[in-house]
């Protein structure tokens, strides 16, 4: 069956809006999490944020000036929305406040939180993140238990990375990957139980992250994928094969999403180009892969911009 790639949505409040901050709230409510907005003293007001609605998780890409939000204890009692909130900031520091405790994220950290629970969050000179909203449901199924105590900090690493480029790269509007909803769920499960997962779980997030890195390396193997794992060959056929795919497929899939990124982009090369750049050895293959993935031939994505999307609202 052909991919659905789902399209970010953006909504802005800037210029000469009068009610930014209500404009913000009302927003967020609606797309992402019920917050209070309030915005610095005498700066206005201005924000940017970009929203990818998965078959379960949110993703977003938030810009803004100066300002503050607060998830009260009215709202998360009268609108729950039963979800982790991981922010990964990229730009600007903020102050994150709960039970009293204030801990300062700066760019390349990642603050894990759970989103029904009170707190303030402050950005005094603007930020830049990325949001990823996972129900609290979906969480526990991937981890098989219930998710330790939060919030939690973590520092720029391989898996932090990992997880800013996938979404960085599923929201953004110019080359947009889509993202395996799955691996991000349990790269995410992974991090809030600091790799105390299962042992095939471990191993297939290690090496999804490894290839995300080497997808254009024509070479890229198993036993590369398994070296960087640190596991045989055998042992991660297992561990994909317990999520019902295969390593071959899934790098398969990762190419030609990376593929769609670039040819759906105005301009983009030659779809022999693109092929011979993400490794295809052959342009034949590419081409019969990329049709039977994405429901459209690729030369058809390139030359009209747009490929099997989901329909605009």
């Amino acid at each position: 069956m052909p991919v659905i790639i789902p399209v970010a949505r953006s909504f802005a409040v800037r210029g000469g809006d009068g009610d930014r901050v209500a404009q913000w709230e009302r927003h967020n409510a609606e797309a992402l999490i019920p917050l209070t907005c309030d915005a610095a003293a005498g700066g206005g007001f201005e924000a940017v944020e970009s929203n990818l609605q998965l078959s379960r998780l949110h993703l977003a890409r938030v810009a803004a000036s100066g300002h503050g939000v607060a998830r009260t204890a009215l709202l998360a009692e009268t609108l729950p929305v039963r979800s982790v909130a991981v922010y990964a900031s990229v730009r600007g520091r903020a102050v994150f406040e709960r039970d009293g405790r204030r801990r300062v994220i700066g760019p390349g950290q990642l603050l894990i939180c759970d989103a029904d629970g009170p707190f303030r969050r402050e950005f005094s000179r603007g930020l830049l993140e990325l949001v990823v909203k996972v129900p609290h449901a979906a969480l526990e199924e991937a981890l098989g238990r219930r998710p330790p105590v939060l919030p939690l900090v973590l520092s720029s690493g391989p898996y932090v990375d990992a997880l800013v480029g996938l979404v960085d790269r599923a929201v953004r509007h110019r080359r947009p990957v889509p993202v395996d909803e799955h691996a991000l769920l349990e790269l995410v499960a992974w991090l809030v139980a600091d790799g105390h997962v299962d042992a095939a779980m471990g191993h297939r997030v290690t090496a999804r992250a490894y290839v995300e890195q080497q997808l254009d390396d024509p070479a890229l193997c198993a036993t590369a994928v398994g070296r960087a794992a640190g596991v045989s060959d055998r042992t991660l056929t297992r561990a994909f094969a317990a999520a019902g795919t295969s390593l071959p497929r899934y790098v398969l899939g990762r190419r030609l999403d990376a593929a769609y990124g670039i040819l759906v982009t105005p301009g983009a090369p030659p779809t022999a180009e693109v092929a011979a750049g993400l490794g295809f050895a052959s342009p034949a293959y590419f081409s019969q892969s990329f049709r039977r993935r994405f429901g459209v031939a690729a030369g058809t994505v390139r030359r009209t911009g747009h490929g099997a999307q989901e329909p605009a609202a």
